[in-house]
């Protein structure tokens, strides 16, 4: 599985990373995550519980878009 060169560190919290890059909520939403209730994933575990490939994941948190 690819990973995109990005400065996001795939086993923080998806709540970690909520409280840091609050702009990443918008990009979580669009796959079904959430900072709240799942906030407790990471964001590797996150991405393979919604089949979401975690390389396309970190680029597109990292770009907040």
């Amino acid at each position: 599985m690819p990973i995109t060169r990005t400065s996001l560190d795939p086993s923080l919290t998806l709540r970690e990373l909520v409280e840091t890059r609050p702009q990443t909520l918008a990009v979580l939403a669009e796959y079904g995550m959430d900072a709240c209730c799942g906030g407790d994933l990471t964001i590797e575990r996150a991405a393979k519980a919604h089949g979401v490939e975690l390389g396309i994941l970190l680029g597109r948190l990292e770009s907040g878009r």
